[in-house]
């Protein structure tokens, strides 16, 4: 059939950096291909974004579960809390896929035209994707929720510190 193919072309994913933040004006955010373009590698869309979805409803659910519903729509401080620990559940996973992505398919382009024994090495020598769909969504929105309690924390901390300073010292 190879032989029978009288030409090829070949047709680029693209596939973008790593942004920065998927949430603006902390009302907003972005998921699946919005927020992470990895150009279809590994064929990992699909699951990247129903895990996206997924660790917003945690996130969504944690700040404002369903009883809270009937008393109205989330305060704008329980959307962007809600929206942060959905960044923070995702965004380093995303991170690696990308950093993944960027060194076996992006840096490939513009490499000479490999032999079909070349193709066959690489296909055989390469590294097993499975990480990427198998990501545990709920563990690491866990540890979102400690690392967001620790800022908050240390935030609250500093806060105090600041207080006393300004307080009148009194004189002994």
């Amino acid at each position: 059939m190879l032989e029978a193919t009288p030409s090829t072309r070949l047709f680029p994913n693209f596939a973008g950096d790593a942004l920065k933040t998927w949430v603006f004006h902390n009302r907003v955010t972005l998921v699946g291909d919005a927020a992470h373009t990895h150009g279809g590698a590994f064929a990992a869309g699909g699951s990247l974004a129903i895990d996206d979805a997924y660790a917003l409803s945690l996130a969504l659910n944690h700040v404002w579960p369903a009883w809270k519903a009937q008393d109205g729509k989330p305060s704008s401080q329980d959307l962007a809390t809600i929206l942060s620990i959905y960044e923070k559940t995702r965004q380093p996973h995303i991170n690696r896929v990308l950093s993944v992505v960027k060194q076996q398919v992006v840096g490939r382009r513009g490499a000479e035209e490999e032999t079909d024994a070349e193709l066959v090495a690489r296909i055989v020598n390469r590294m097993d994707p499975s990480w990427i769909s198998e990501h545990d969504v709920e563990g690491s929105f866990v540890a979102a929720l400690t690392e967001r309690e620790e800022e908050v924390a240390l935030t609250n901390a500093k806060v105090v510190e600041r207080k006393i300073k300004q307080m009148p010292q009194a004189n002994l």
